[in-house]
């Protein structure tokens, strides 16, 4: 099935999976049909089992759906009453086929989609693309079944397909984020900082919910119930995407037992059985089909607002809640690219002084501190360390905001250690090529980019602030990346692109057009390379290519699968081999194919030709054993 074959020592855990995902299955049907049914509608508006079904399948495997289908076949034998025996088991197909086809959605058709929803990509691309097609196809196959046998009228075919439709769609929506990002429940740190944020705000929800629904209190103490929009606001910042999904389950809860008029579900429960499904587990309600009435089409209408209301509600909380993570573990990740590199983002304005981001940084330095000149608009200068043995730093700076009579009122600068800049020219000058430790020192940041970075932060800050807030992201990105290149053997092919454009971006602000020409290709996320590797030879094509009369320079990248599946990626510039016939200087050509001796196949290599019409291409060379 699907080409997943269980081992012999695995039968054991699939076996206990199924199980669990039918028994899931079950109670979720039993209750959402005994509680949240509209009546006397076939189809609910929230169908929590097929979110289940999904996170059952994309965590246990394809095997589940065996459980999907045994757990919603037995209430059609034990709750139905107007049904015929025979469709009992015909109607779980709907929802086996749509768990299907959702499943093969997540994996194949979302590029490489984390199943912790830590990006906002991954979360818009879920709620966008996997819950609506496989819905409305298990809808129409559900439904026309229904209609086949009479148990469904062509009255009420259209309203029971659309509310079957959207109420599995929003289950997907909201049941399945839920226990993909909670599944650790058992393991989360509850008694530490966010544990009691997410504790603190479902609490304060749920008793601004009970306020807002407490008819009997006081209309002044039920509008203290107004406590929630910004309980939610914070909640969703403070406690990220896990936060936001037990927002949206609490709300819809509160939603469906709550609110009025009593044509709500929990009023049914509360003053009537449902008309097909017993509330009894023990006892089942058999009636006859002449009970079954036409639903007024008020009740088709509040059912449409129901699923209009979560439906919003999910699409705007659980794509805020991830873009809330992914903000605050950039803003973390900056701090620790800082603290590794042993420097610091600082700044500093009339008012306040100087302000570093990094205090352990400021606490090295000796006094007094000289950051920067105030009667220069962009400089560097040395700053040294109160240790001994510490070479110092350099900072560099740029003037940010100005007086009326021209005095610097705000500068912004980045304080850089000059301890692996030392370690660096001690490695290379006992010829220590072959110790890849060089390879992490030499990819450090290049201060003449970060002082033509500040300069023209300096002027865009105030031309155009969100080209700024752009510039910075990207800034901070690249010098993740540099961190990263010491912590990680090989990166995939598609990483080192992103880098490269990142790097071309900055180096344009210098006022030089350069733009890539690069084709996106499936075999980049699969492929991998020594860290850093393609930005040397980009870097050297801005250095050394010719800009036309125009002064722009296009450089191409291309990458292809070769038939014994060896990867060869190749840059061209224009421009022409200098006469040593080497196009990169002599100690980074030689430590790439140092790195991919070593680090990656011997096989691989990196070769330099002079094309015609002038133009030079640089060609790597991955081993196919090494490439994927």
């Amino acid at each position: 099935m699907f080409g997943f074959k269980p081992k012999s020592n695995h039968l054991i855990g699939v076996a206990c999976g199924i199980t669990a995902t039918a028994l899931g299955q079950y109670l979720l049907a039993y209750l959402t049909l005994s509680i949240q049914a509209i009546y006397p509608v076939w189809s609910a508006p929230f169908w929590p089992a097929s979110g289940a079904a999904l996170a059952a399948c994309l965590l246990g495997g394809p095997w589940m759906l065996i459980g999907v289908y045994l757990g919603l076949a037995l209430p059609n034998f034990t709750l139905w009453s107007t049904t015929p025996s025979w469709i009992a088991p015909v109607l779980p197909l709907g929802n086996v086929a749509e768990t299907t086809m959702a499943w093969w959605l997540v994996r194949h058709a979302i590029k490489n989609v984390q199943l912790k929803f830590t990006k906002v990509i991954d979360v818009g691309w879920f709620l966008v693309l996997t819950p609506w097609i496989p819905a409305a196809m298990s809808s129409f196959f559900v439904q026309t079944c229904l209609l086949a046998t009479n148990i469904v009228s062509k009255e009420r075919y259209a309203g029971e397909l659309l509310v079957f439709w959207l109420g599995n769609a929003t289950g997907i929506m909201l049941v399945t984020p839920i226990i993909l990002v909670w599944r650790d429940l058992f393991h989360y740190p509850w008694m530490g900082a966010q544990g009691r944020k997410i504790l603190f705000l479902v609490t304060s929800v749920s008793f601004a919910l009970w306020l807002f629904h407490a008819e009997a209190l006081p209309k002044y103490i039920r509008m203290a119930s107004v406590l929630a929009i910004p309980l939610v606001v914070w909640g969703v910042w403070a406690t990220g995407f896990r936060g936001a999904s037990l927002l949206c389950l609490l709300t819809s809860f509160a939603y469906f037992a709550f609110d009025v008029p009593e044509s709500r579900p929990l009023s049914y429960v509360l003053n009537q059985r449902h008309l097909q499904a017993s509330i009894s587990y023990m006892n089942s309600l058999r009636l006859s089909p002449s009970h079954q009435t036409i639903p007024p089409p008020s009740m088709l209408e509040e059912a449409l607002e129901q699923i209009g209301i979560l439906t919003t509600l999910y699409l705007t909380l659980l794509p805020l809640g991830v873009a809330s993570d992914e903000l605050r573990r950039r803003a973390e990740q900056d701090d620790l690219v800082m603290q590794a590199l042993d420097s610091t983002f600082w700044t500093w304005t009339r008012k306040d002084g100087i302000n570093f981001f990094n205090p352990r940084v400021a606490e090295n330095l000796k006094p007094p501190w000289l950051l920067f000149k105030a009667n220069e608009a962009t400089g560097n200068t040395r700053v040294p360390s109160k240790e001994p043995r510490h070479p110092g730093y350099i900072s560099h700076w740029a003037v940010t905001d100005r007086g009326h009579n021209g005095e610097p009122l705000g500068i912004t600068g980045i304080l850089q250690s000059q301890t692996e800049l030392s370690k660096r020219h001690a490695a290379e000058n006992k010829a220590e090529i072959a110790n890849l430790e060089i390879q992490a020192l030499r990819s450090h940041l290049n201060p003449h980019l970060i002082f033509n970075c500040l300069t023209g932060l300096r002027g865009m800050i105030k031309a155009n602030p969100d080209l700024a807030r752009d510039f910075t992201g990207r800034l901070a990105k690249f010098l993740r990346a540099v961190v990263d290149s010491q912590t990680s053997t090989l990166i995939t092919l598609q990483h080192e692109i992103e880098i490269c454009e990142d790097y071309l971006h900055l180096e344009s602000l210098r006022g030089r057009k350069l733009s890539l020409q690069h084709s996106i290709k499936p075999i980049e996320s699969n492929t991998f390379l020594p860290p850093l590797s393609l930005i040397t030879l980009v870097e050297n094509a801005v250095k050394h290519g010719s800009f036309n009369p125009y002064g722009k320079m296009t450089i191409e990248l291309q990458c292809r699968k070769n038939r014994d599946q060896s990867v060869d990626i190749f840059v061209r510039n224009p421009g022409k081999i200098r006469e040593n016939g080497k196009r990169v200087a002599p100690g980074g050509l030689s430590l790439l194919r140092q790195q991919l001796k070593l680090i990656h196949h011997s096989d691989s290599r990196i070769e330099i030709a002079q094309l015609p019409g002038e133009r030079v291409e640089a060609r790597v060379h991955l081993a196919a054993n090494a490439s994927a």
